[in-house]
Order: C-alpha cells, then sequence, then structure tokens
C-alpha cells in the first residue's frame, strides 16, 4: 500500500516553503520546529524616580507602539501600577531570542532607551517551547 504524501505549506520563518511528504513526517517536523524555536517571554517591572516619571510616561505610547511593530513581537504591555505610579509593569513575548535580541538593540539606541537609562529594571527572562 502506497504511503499518501500531503502538501505542507510553511511560513517559517517568514518564508513560504513547500514540502511534500506524508502526514507522520509532517508532524515529526513540527514536533522538531517547536522544540528548535522557543518564545522568549519577558516579566517584570522597572522602577521610575519621580524626576523622570512624566517624560518616561511622555515617551511610553512611543516606545509601546515601535515595540509592536517590530517583527518577532508577539505581545507588549507595559503598565503603571495605580497603587505606586513609579512602578511600571513589564510584559513582553516575542517569536524567538533573536527577535528579543534585535528589539534590545533597537531600544538601547532609541528614545526610550536614553529616558529609560536611569531606570531600576527587574525582569525575569524564560524561554518557553
Amino acid at each position: 500500500m502506497a504511503k499518501k504524501e500531503v502538501m505542507y505549506t510553511s511560513y517559517f520563518p517568514f518564508k513560504k516553503s513547500e514540502i511534500r511528504c506524508t502526514q507522520k513526517k509532517v508532524n515529526h517536523l513540527l514536533y522538531a520546529l517547536r522544540n528548535i524555536v522557543k518564545k522568549v517571554i519577558l516579566e517584570g517591572h522597572i522602577i521610575v524616580s519621580n524626576e523622570d516619571l512624566p517624560i518616561i510616561l511622555k515617551e511610553l505610547p512611543v516606545h509601546i507602539q515601535n515595540t509592536k511593530a517590530e517583527n518577532g513581537c508577539l505581545i507588549f504591555m507595559v503598565q503603571q501600577q495605580e497603587h505606586n505610579p513609579n512602578k511600571l509593569t513589564v510584559y513582553e513575548e516575542f517569536i524567538d531570542m533573536e527577535a528579543f535580541e534585535l528589539h534590545q538593540i533597537r531600544v538601547k539606541s532609541s528614545q526610550w532607551g536614553r529616558v529609560t537609562i536611569n531606570v531600576e529594571r527587574h525582569y525575569h527572562i524564560t524561554e518557553v517551547a
């Protein structure tokens, strides 16, 4: 009995490619990809001085907009805490470590990087398959 071939169209990473193989092989390939490419999650907060808070809150919407427009950004949230206005909670998800590292490079050379130079950062970064 001949094995039935299936056409699998992949858009990974950001490029369309087609593979002709059995469904079992497709399943093995998907399993391998899930274990190779790990999503990066950053969770934590920053503490901002009273002196820096006005400029940081002014620049925050632009920073959020620019980050969400980056290739590989899945989720990006920064929220000022109601009970402690100097504490901003941060949650980020990127498709992989490369996208996360490119984000870090962009931020360091941006206006946001300049205005947040003195903030106290408390982050936990994990990779998730």
